[in-house]
């Protein structure tokens, strides 16, 4: 005895039913089932008929009556010993139901082969396509070069910036700087004392502009460095920017000079700390 209940079925369908094809599954029985919303699955009595019959859509579950749309994905004569109709351990079983689903390929037909391998294929485009793809490809890596480079030196400047900073601000800390100099420059006793004395004041004034400005002053060169204070710090080169590459220029200038005088190092001392000043009066 089936332990669940028995209904009578009847199929819906065209005369020339095919696979794939939908059609409708009207159900009642006697014994009512308390139906879920769940859509309800086909269980088939031998293992190799699954997928003979499958619901699709249930347009109606009540308790002694469904209709659903089904279709079947295996051609042949369908006659099982049963179907039941399932949601989990509840539904119905219908007796040797019959349905009969025709092979969309013909009888007579050789069976189907599948299409053979083709290929590789060579795809070639116009000569200019490649040459840009190319050329595209070579601005971009020029590009992404050029950023990392940059990225790095902005990373090793800000760490020297904070190696170089000091407790007192940059103004205060060159003037500190250019007096001990300026007591070097007076004890000097020889062209290399008066050198070492010019050095030191090339690399203090290039600290001052590097902790004021914030900018590479070590190791840029002086019309670089110009350049970039006359384009973030304009204000500033309005009133000092002559003066400032004047300046810039004699350091240079004098480290180049086989001999060092006394007096020429005391006037770039002079003209630093003059261009210092005036460098505070522009940022006020």
């Amino acid at each position: 005895m089936s332990d669940v209940p028995v209904w009578t079925c009847d199929f819906e369908a065209p005369e020339h039913l095919t696979v794939g094809h939908h059609f409708r599954l009207r159900c009642h029985g006697d014994i009512a089932v308390d139906w879920s919303a769940d859509l309800p699955v086909i269980k088939p009595a031998k293992a190799e008929d699954e997928f003979a019959l499958v619901i699709l859509s249930a347009e109606q579950l009540k308790p002694q009556a469904v209709q659903l749309t089904v279709t079947g994905y295996r051609p042949g004569d369908h006659a099982p010993e049963y179907v039941r109709v399932m949601q989990g351990s509840r539904g119905f079983e219908t007796e040797k139901p019959k349905w009969k689903i025709e092979s969309v390929i013909a009888q007579d037909s050789a069976p189907p082969k599948p299409y053979p391998s083709v290929g590789p294929f060579s795809v070639f485009g116009p000569p200019w396509l490649a040459l840009t793809l190319y050329l595209v490809l070579i601005l971009a890596a020029v590009l992404l070069g050029r950023a990392i480079y940059r990225w790095i030196k902005r990373r090793a400047f800000r760490r020297e910036l904070e190696a170089q900073r000091t407790a007192l601000s940059p103004v205060r800390q060159f003037y500190r700087d250019a007096r001990a100099l300026r007591r070097r420059l007076n004890q000097a006793t020889d062209s290399d004392e008066l050198r070492r004395v010019g050095v030191d004041l090339d690399r203090q004034f290039r600290l001052f502009l590097m902790r004021e400005f914030e900018v590479p002053a070590l190791t840029s060169s002086d019309a670089g460095l110009v350049k970039e204070l006359r384009r973030h710090h304009r204000p500033v080169m309005d009133v000092a920017g002559d003066d400032l590459r004047k300046t810039l220029r004699e350091l240079s200038r004098a480290q180049a000079r086989p001999a060092t005088l006394a007096a020429d190092v005391d006037q770039l001392l002079r003209m630093c700390v003059d261009v210092t000043e005036m460098i505070e009066r522009g940022r006020k």
